[in-house]
Parts: C-alpha cells; sequence; structure tokens
C-alpha cells in the first residue's frame, strides 16, 4: 500500500464513475491504494491530462490530473 497527498478534485470525478481508487480522506487530502489501484489512476490522469484528451472536460479537472501524475512521478 502507498499513501500520497492528492487532490480532491480527481478523486471525486474517479469515485463518481465508481473507480476503485482505493481509500481518500478528503480531510487530510490523502489516499492509501495498491500499486494497481496507482497504475489505474495515472492511466485515468494520463487521459484528462493529454492534449489529446477530452476537451470538455472541466479547466479544474485537467489540472488536478496534472498534478496527481507529478504527484505520482514523485520518488517515495
Amino acid at each position: 500500500m502507498t499513501t500520497l497527498k492528492l487532490p480532491s478534485r480527481f478523486i471525486r470525478d474517479c469515485e463518481e464513475c465508481d473507480c476503485n481508487i482505493g481509500d481518500y480522506d478528503y480531510r487530510r487530502r490523502l489516499l492509501t491504494a495498491t500499486p494497481t489501484q496507482l497504475a489505474q489512476l495515472k492511466n485515468r490522469a494520463a487521459y484528462y491530462a493529454h492534449s489529446n484528451g477530452p476537451d470538455l472536460a472541466p479547466p479544474g479537472l485537467k489540472a488536478a490530473a496534472r498534478a496527481l501524475l507529478k504527484a505520482l512521478d514523485r520518488p517515495a
């Protein structure tokens, strides 16, 4: 299990789509997830953050996805 501090905007979007992302503590903005869950989360974030990602995605969601990718790329 890994614990990361992540923005809640992207996590809320994942939960609305019933993604299995692990456990998220909204008060502390901490996600606890398995490596498989983190890989799925990273793929979803890459989809939103990519220049060819969905045009209708709110700018806040794209920014949150980029922040999430940055957090996932930080060394442990």
